[in-house]
C-alpha cells in the first residue's frame, strides 16, 4: 500500500513543484511594499508643497517688480518735473525749458537704444530690423531678390 501512496503521490500535478516560499519571505515583501508607498506618498507631499511654495515665490516675485517698476516710473516723472523746474530757472522760459527738457529726454532715448542694441548683440540676438529679417529668412530658406 505504500508502493500505491508513492505512485498517486508521483501522478498528482503540483506534488513534485518548489516548495512554498517560507512565511517570513513574503511577510518582509509585504514590508517593503507598504514602505515603498509610504515613501512615494511622502514625496508626493513634499513635492506638493514645494510647487506650492514656489508658487506663492513667483507671485511675490511678480508683485515685486510691477511695485518696482511703478516706484521707478514716479521716481522718473519727479525728476523730469525737476530738471523742467531747473530748466526753466535757467533759461527764464518755460518753452525754453520744456524744449530743453525734450531734448534731455531724446538724448537719453538714444542712449537707452544704443545700450538695447549693445546688450542684443552680447546676447548675440539681432539688434536691427534688417538683422531680424535675415535670420528669419534663413529659417524659412528665402533669399533677398537681387
Amino acid at each position: 500500500m505504500a508502493a500505491e501512496d508513492e505512485r498517486t503521490d508521483a501522478a498528482s500535478p503540483g506534488a513534485t513543484d518548489a516548495p512554498a516560499p517560507p512565511a517570513g519571505v513574503l511577510d518582509d515583501l509585504a514590508t517593503a511594499v507598504t514602505a515603498a508607498g509610504t515613501l512615494l506618498g511622502a514625496l508626493a507631499r513634499l513635492a506638493r508643497a514645494e510647487l506650492r511654495l514656489a508658487w506663492r515665490g513667483v507671485r511675490l516675485a511678480v508683485w515685486a517688480l510691477l511695485t518696482t517698476v511703478l516706484l521707478l516710473l514716479f521716481l522718473l516723472l519727479t525728476l523730469v518735473i525737476l530738471l523742467i523746474w531747473l530748466l526753466l530757472h535757467v533759461t527764464g522760459s518755460l518753452g525754453a525749458g520744456l524744449a530743453l527738457t525734450a531734448l534731455v529726454l531724446l538724448l537719453a532715448l538714444f542712449g537707452a537704444r544704443a545700450l538695447l542694441r549693445l546688450g542684443l548683440r552680447w546676447l548675440s540676438l539681432p539688434g536691427t530690423r534688417a538683422e531680424v529679417r535675415a535670420a528669419l529668412q534663413s529659417l524659412i530658406g528665402k533669399r533677398d531678390p537681387p
